[in-house]
């Protein structure tokens, strides 16, 4: 995982463990191997999903397990796998969690919109009615400014996302 440029959080050989590291820090995605030295990974796998983290279920036993509800939909990592198999994973992965990024901006810029719309209205009543507006016009420039930060995340994540499209290789 380091080669392919990861941080990693762990690893831990129990779910009690991993559910402390999740509760210090929130990864970007998660391996999760089924069967742990406390039992089978399904609590951890509802953790993962309460935070949104994108994972992939990595066991060599059957699929069974992932017709459970945390579980369901989580794409399989079978055991043994080679580097080209985890390297698509971890690809994969890191799409989906760049994709999800890039809504919750996209729905923050939108909000940032709404409120620059709205406070220009509001100021353009307080005006109206011979009220100081230095105050309403600095929160203004406060939501401007944070609309900037978000538009630059956005096209960050945009780039991101291109990037490990076009560094994917070729299916087959």
């Amino acid at each position: 995982l380091r080669r392919l440029g990861c941080a990693v959080l762990g690893p831990t050989g129990s779910g009690a463990e991993a559910s402390r590291l999740l509760r210090e820090r929130r990864p970007n995605l998660a391996l999760l191997d089924l069967v742990l030295r406390d039992g089978v990974a399904l609590p951890l796998a509802e953790q993962l999903r309460a935070l949104n983290v994108p994972m992939a279920a990595v066991t060599g036993c059957g699929r069974r397990l992932l017709e459970r509800p945390p579980l369901r939909g989580v794409p399989l990592l079978r055991k043994p796998y080679g580097l080209p198999e985890l390297e698509r994973s971890v690809r994969d992965l890191i799409k989906v969690d760049l994709a999800r990024s890039l809504a919750r901006t996209e729905r923050r810029v939108g909000l940032a919109w709404d409120r620059i719309r709205l406070q220009a209205v509001t100021i353009g009543r307080l005006a109206a009615r011979g009220h100081d507006t230095r105050v309403a016009e600095e929160l203004l420039q406060a939501y401007e400014r944070t609309l900037v930060l978000l538009e630059a995340r956005r096209e960050h994540l945009l780039r991101e996302l291109d990037r490990q499209r076009a560094s994917e290789p070729p299916r087959g």
